[in-house]
């Protein structure tokens, strides 16, 4: 969903993925500071849509679900996961909020699928 990716300070990083054809899956997150922390921490939010079709990242039809905020902790990381179901249609995943200094960032899906 996003590859290793920098989230610079005040910005923000987001990636979707359409799931409607799978049986559910895992995400994991992960949010990485560098040599200098950020002043406030990194937050990653899951976000989903129940549109037929994958929306844009800006679509109000996106509603956010879960989520967690990284530390302000030199060189530290922090890894969590999502786990959904074949219910959910599609997901957004989106990194923000850390100021002052980069941050690095991912988000991976394994997907479950019967053949």
């Amino acid at each position: 969903i996003v590859a290793s990716a920098t989230n610079t300070a005040a910005g923000s990083t987001n990636g979707l993925i359409d799931v409607k054809a799978k049986y559910g899956g895992i995400i994991t997150m992960k949010i990485t500071n560098g040599a200098t922390a950020p002043t406030l921490p990194c937050r990653v939010y899951v976000f989903i849509s129940h549109e037929d079709t994958l929306p844009a990242a800006e679509d109000s039809s996106w509603k956010s679900i879960w989520g967690f905020s990284g530390t302000t902790v030199a060189n530290e990381s922090i890894t969590q996961a999502f786990t959904f179901g074949p219910e959910i249609r599609n997901i957004k995943v989106l990194f923000n909020g850390n100021t002052a200094q980069d941050v690095t960032v991912e988000a991976l899906a394994s997907l479950y699928e019967i053949s």
